[in-house]
């Protein structure tokens, strides 16, 4: 074959195929970088979000309330559709135009979850007779919105006990049913070596633990009149209880709602803070109640879904096992007993998860895309299991040669409502406070030192202005700023070589976990 042919074959038949290959690669490449850049579009979004509920909460002495928790969430998520907007340039289509590629919205708290999407609405005779008597009625009108809160829980049964657990995001539980046919109704943490010594003592880990003296912190209340209280150092005896903080100010104890210090007749804060003691007390008290009823031979098999169906009909493991075990603590992040409470959260989210996708497709008729539920790897399951987190999903948009479709997960590591192992810090007699894990927390530094939550050294908003509770008190640039000097290990490996550290750390852990607000907690 001459060369001249050979030219020709190429021009007409290599060449074009090159050119369709080589348009075929730019637009894979772009559609890859058109994914990567709605990925971060959402992930900012998502992070504006969390910033928002931050925001609300951090400032508020309500947020534990179920309203006040309602109302920052919603104006939570009205903060994603605003960031969103912006993000993708979408804005001018409103609130609405952007919903209509958000199928879901999952922001998981504390005890359960809410879930924001569309949904008809619908309406029981009262309410529907009090709207027509309003002149409108809302009935089958599709909303956006919130869904009704869905607790972490599961229905144990068996020949002895009928049971619902509520499960958290650490080892709280709430025990509620017929056990050996008397009512039972049980709550608070679930802590192996947890041991009650007496009213004013405890032991955990080969720790003991006894009260602490009052706390002091600064704040700025005002009385009814708006006049700053306590002028000009600001600084009160303060005990937190059941998520609300009072405040003492020579014989008067006022409770801080929203910045205005509301003036408590009778209310005592006493000398010593003996809330972690009360920790670990009750959670000795629980194991004790436990152990006692036919609660303590409930299995993992015994758990049932919403249809009476077995959930784990081959694991026949003891739930509460580990309440005695030597070789593993029940609170563990790897024991049994986590394993099998990750598995109940996981299935509940993604049961009503998948259930709300689907009804947004019976819902939604603005586009043809068909939403589905994208299955999250564990690592992300882990993130969302381990705290307060938000889920957001966007799908439908083109990009390229196909369809988008993401997700994105935000962890909200600085909120009132959980006390992560990791949310203790360390404040040190120089006034700088330091990460758990700081390897320079050594004895020589932990004179005088004490335990708080990470969200008192955050800087408040009042109606009297700004402050810091802990005043003028640092974060160690080497430990809080940076992770440079944090210790790989495990928090339980260095309170196992840190006595010292480890009476400090488990006395605040106990305390700030007691303090918050938990429904049916202190009985």
């Amino acid at each position: 074959m001459k060369l001249h042919d050979l030219a020709i074959i190429f021009i007409l038949i290599i060449l074009p195929i090159s050119m369709i290959l080589s348009s075929y690669v730019k637009n894979r490449v772009d559609t890859l970088n058109m994914q990567i850049l709605y990925d971060q579009k959402l992930l900012n979004a998502t992070y504006d979000t969390v910033i928002a509920y931050q925001k609300n909460t951090l400032n508020s002495s309500t947020s534990d309330l179920a309203m006040s928790k309602l109302r920052d969430i919603e104006a939570s998520a009205n903060a994603f559709f605003t960031a969103l907007g912006e993000n993708f340039n979408m804005s001018g289509h409103g609130k609405e135009g952007i919903e209509a590629f958000v199928p879901a919205l999952v922001f998981t708290l504390y005890d359960g979850y809410y879930i924001y999407s569309p949904y008809y609405n619908t309406l029981d005779d009262e309410a529907k007779k009090a709207e027509e008597n309003n002149g409108k009625n809302t009935e089958g009108n599709k909303i956006n919105g919130l869904k009704p809160y869905v607790y972490y829980s599961c229905r144990y049964k068996n020949a002895d006990c009928d049971i619902v657990i509520n499960y958290s995001l650490d080892s709280y539980i709430d025990i509620n049913g017929i056990v050996n046919n008397q009512a039972v109704n049980l709550n608070g943490y679930l802590l192996t070596t947890a041991q009650k010594i007496s009213d004013n003592q405890a032991k955990y880990k080969e720790t003991i633990i006894n009260p602490e003296t009052t706390i002091k912190e600064k704040a700025l209340l005002v009385d009814e009149n708006d006049n700053i209280i306590a002028e000009p150092n600001n600084i009160f005896e303060v005990k937190k209880e059941n998520g609300v903080k009072y405040y003492k100010n020579g014989a008067n104890v006022y409770m801080n709602l929203n910045s205005k210090g509301i003036k408590q007749e009778g209310k005592n804060i006493g000398n010593n803070n003996d809330q972690a003691v009360k920790y670990y007390n009750q959670a000795a008290n629980l194991k004790n109640k436990i152990n006692s009823t036919s609660l303590k031979y409930i299995k993992i098999s015994d758990a049932i879904d919403e249809a009476g169906n077995k959930m784990f009909p081959d694991n026949n493991e003891l739930l509460f096992k580990e309440l005695d075990s030597t070789n593993k603590n029940i609170e563990d992040e790897d024991s049994e007993f986590n394993e099998h409470r990750f598995n109940i959260i996981k299935h509940s989210i993604e049961r009503n998860l998948s259930i709300a996708i689907t009804n947004y497709n019976n819902v939604s008729n603005k586009l043809t895309t068909e939403f589905k539920l994208p299955k999250l790897k564990d690592y992300e399951w882990e993130r969302v299991l381990n705290n307060i987190s938000v889920i957001t999903f966007l799908q439908g948009l083109p990009i390229g040669g196909k369809i988008y479709s993401g997700h994105a997960i935000v962890n909200n590591t600085k909120n009132e409502d959980f006390v992560a192992k990791d949310s203790i810090y360390i404040l040190t007699n120089d006034n700088i406070y330091h990460n758990i894990k700081d390897e320079n927390l050594i004895s020589a530094k932990l004179s005088g030192a004490r335990g708080y939550l990470n969200t008192d050294f955050e800087i408040k908003n009042s109606l009297g202005g700004y402050y810091s509770p802990k005043d003028g008190a640092t974060g160690c640039y080497n430990c809080v700023i940076s992770s440079e000097k944090n210790s790989n290990k495990s928090i339980e490996e260095i309170m196992k070589n840190n006595p010292e550290l480890a009476k400090i750390y488990y006395t605040a852990l106990g305390r700030e976990r007691y303090s918050m607000y938990r429904i049916g907690n202190h009985k």
